[in-house]
């Protein structure tokens, strides 16, 4: 299986993003998280899917400079 591919536990996800399994829980109940897999009494990410969703959320960084010119005006 390749990296892409691999499939992550709720606890591995939290560990991923610095969170609890219960805000992972969260996320999936919400509809707000990332993508997952449900199976019989379990539940799966795809490290693709977290990665996407990791990529989703991020907010750039604005240039410095072109603010404090902005401010300065």
């Amino acid at each position: 299986m390749s990296l892409e591919n691999e499939k992550m536990t709720q606890k591995e996800v939290a560990e991923y993003f610095g969170v609890t399994v219960r805000t992972v829980q969260r996320w999936r109940v919400e509809k707000i998280g990332p993508a997952y897999l449900q199976y019989p009494g379990r539940v799966r990410y795809l490290r693709e899917d977290i990665e996407e969703y990791e990529n989703r959320i991020r907010i750039p960084f604005q240039n410095i400079s072109a603010a404090y010119k902005r401010r300065a005006s």
